[in-house]
């Protein structure tokens, strides 16, 4: 929320999410990504959102089939904020047993992330994933029982997302608002004040 209310043009929503899901993830994450993570020598985001504006577990389409010992990734997200620069995407993908997340390399073969700008300045991109072959370990969560439930931490990460976004524009809508009653009472000032000034030229001008 102070981030939003300084108009604060940072990395810190998106990758706090992305690092507060790998340490939901189990010690396997916990001890690769995450210390790199919060070293700030490796950077992972989230993917969620896809064509059509929809938000939400329900409204994935892309998936991960698993495919032997591999997993296949294939679908597209947009508005993936701070994407480019990140060496890592949680991507939220449709299994077999519903929505998990799955680390997707940016450097992995089929991935192709194209670069915005949004109005405020702020980095987006669209990521497209074209049968991108990864481990079937790069489900977070897992299916072997290690760490947390995968749906569950699917679900959990949408809902701290959520949050972290909807306390960025609560910041921006209140530094917004004091702006504008800033401007309000000046003009209501200089409302009262410009009789007073047009008197007194007017005086000047006839005395």
């Amino acid at each position: 929320e102070e981030a939003g209310r300084a108009l604060f043009p940072s990395t810190l929503a998106s990758v706090l999410t992305a690092a507060v899901a790998l340490d939901r993830a189990g010690d396997r994450w916990r001890g690769a990504l995450l210390e790199e993570v919060c070293a700030g020598t490796r950077r992972a985001v989230c993917a969620f959102e896809e064509p059509g504006g929809a938000w939400g577990p329900e409204a994935v389409r892309t998936t991960a089939v698993r495919e032997g010992d591999r997993l296949v990734v294939s679908g597209s997200k947009i508005l993936v904020a701070d994407v480019e620069g990140a060496d890592t995407l949680l991507v939220a993908a449709r299994t077999s047993a519903g929505v998990a997340l799955v680390a997707v390399p940016t450097d992995a073969p089929g991935v192709t992330i194209t670069p915005m700008i949004r109005i405020d300045g702020g980095q987006i991109g669209e990521v497209l994933l074209d049968a991108v072959q990864l481990p079937a370990d790069a489900l977070l969560g897992g299916d072997a029982g290690v760490g947390a439930d995968a749906a569950a931490l699917a679900r959990s990460t949408y809902d701290l997302a959520t949050v972290l976004c909807a306390a960025d524009l609560l910041g921006v809508a209140e530094a917004a608002l004091a702006v504008t009653t800033g401007f309000v009472g000046l003009a209501v000032a200089a409302v009262q004040i410009l009789p007073c000034v047009e008197y007194v030229r007017e005086s000047s001008v006839f005395a």
